[in-house]
């Protein structure tokens, strides 16, 4: 059976799916906030970090498909991708909630 490109076992491939999958996931939100936002929520109800952190979350779909296929190098690539980005949610958005009394 010939291999494809989702099949291989790579590092770079787990840090693109670590990296594609928040920011999609974020702009979807995003969009459906936009279409929802004046008929069913409080403008602001999610602020930015909610949604940030929405998004960083979404890496665990990849994360269990290809754990369940024994991918480990993709698996450990889509680990530092999401250890990236919360790093960089702690930057922007950590200081408020720590400073917040």
């Amino acid at each position: 059976m010939r291999e494809t490109f989702l099949d291989r076992d790579a590092l770079w491939l787990g840090l693109l799916w670590g990296v594609f999958v928040p920011v999609v996931g974020y702009a979807v939100l995003e969009m459906l906030l936009e279409v929802a936002g004046g008929n069913v929520l409080k403008p602001g109800v999610l602020a930015n970090r909610t949604r940030a952190l929405i998004a960083i979350c979404l890496n665990m779909i990849p994360l269990r498909l290809y754990r369940r296929g024994r991918y480990d190098r993709t698996v450990h690539g889509v680990i530092w991708a999401t250890f990236g980005l919360a790093a960089l949610w702690m930057y922007f958005f950590g200081l408020d909630l720590i400073n917040k009394q």
